[in-house]
């Protein structure tokens, strides 16, 4: 009997069309899922972002339990910069009552880096808190000091000292260069007689480039992002402690190809110093608009439009004084933008109109 040979089966293998037609599904499925996880990442660190405004709303109010005020937006100018902010005062409603102990807030210097007598609060200044930041900002700010995102409401005014100001944190102790603010004691929330819910408190802004404590500092390169952190030149308004609609109208015809540099301005720099507007923005600008400044009396303190600004799209965060936090679109009218930052300027707002 002749044996016969077993046939062995073998398994069709792909063809190089199958493979590559498999390998461009696995490509386009990869391309829709990468922004579906990054819109999902983005949602998570806005929702961060607003949970650490409410904790700021939440702190304001236990303050005002505690103190019968608000706390004033800088504290005690008297030696020039000893500017303590109003987070430095909220800290023991922030759960960081450690830190707030170990400042010694008489110290001449205080909150400055370059004060002289600073030795004693470094540790304490350089301290970073997630509640002062938001996750969806850069940080390209070259200095050790803690960061903010976080400023407070100084008003609709481009002049930010000015003798009668409009938002609920310019509130101090200061005569400054020969101007009183004409206020003489923190602002209560019964005194905002607009409604607490009709006044901006807190907002995001993004956070500068470089050193935040350098004086006279002046940037050389623009900053690529939008919305950008370096401020334009924009001549000093005649209307500039009652209208913000002129200074409005120059900063917004700046283009950013073209626009002269401001020569100082980091916002977020320290959370624990006012000098350079560390922690205070205006309503002169809608949000995420440019940013315009000039100085008076020096460049050191720059005034202007210290616009709110974020890293999320479409518009920023805001912790409403009654601690509510809403989204403000970038597309809110300059009006309504203008009503909300004042506390008694008896403006009508809309209730759509946010």
């Amino acid at each position: 009997m002749v044996a016969r040979k077993k046939r062995v089966e073998t398994g069709r293998g792909f063809t190089l069309i199958e493979l590559l037609v498999v390998i461009a599904i696995i490509a386009v499925l990869i391309a829709l899922l990468l922004p579906a996880v990054q819109a999902a990442r983005e949602a998570a660190r806005r929702s961060q972002c607003v949970n650490n405004l409410k904790q700021f709303g939440i702190a304001l109010h236990n303050y005002h339990d505690t103190a019968g005020c608000i706390p004033m937006g800088a504290f005690d100018m008297t030696y020039g910069c000893q500017q303590w902010t109003f987070v430095s005062q909220l800290l023991p409603q922030l759960e960081q009552g450690t830190v707030y102990n170990a400042i010694n807030f008489a110290n001449i210097g205080g909150a400055c880096a370059s004060g002289g007598n600073e030795g004693q609060n470094t540790t304490a200044i350089r301290l970073s808190f997630s509640v002062l930041t938001c996750p969806s900002d850069l940080d390209r700010i070259s200095t050790v000091e803690g960061r903010t995102n976080y400023a407070g409401n100084w008003g609709s005014k481009p002049w930010r000292y000015s003798s009668a100001p409009s938002g609920p944190f310019v509130t101090s102790n200061f005569n400054f260069g020969g101007v009183a603010d004409g206020v003489s004691k923190p602002l209560t929330l019964a005194g905002m007689l607009d409604g607490t819910s009709n006044t901006a408190g807190i907002s995001e802004r993004v956070k500068g480039v470089g050193n935040g404590n350098a004086l006279q500092l002046q940037m050389t390169n623009r900053d690529p992002n939008r919305p950008a952190a370096t401020p334009f030149f924009v001549p000093q308004p005649d209307d500039q402690d009652t209208s913000p609609a002129t200074y409005y109208a120059a900063c917004k015809a700046v283009q950013p190809q073209t626009g002269e540099l401001a020569s100082n301005g980091i916002p977020g720099g320290m959370w624990s110093q006012m000098l350079m507007g560390n922690t205070c923005y205006n309503h002169v600008m809608t949000p995420n608009g440019n940013v315009c400044q000039y100085g008076r009396p020096d460049n050191n303190h720059p005034q202007g439009a210290l616009t709110a600004s974020s890293r999320h799209a479409g518009g920023v965060n805001v912790m409403m004084m009654d601690g509510s936090v809403r989204f403000i679109k970038d597309s809110i009218t300059p009006q309504t933008w203008w009503a909300v930052g004042t506390h008694a300027g008896s403006e009508a707002i809309s209730s759509d109109a946010l």
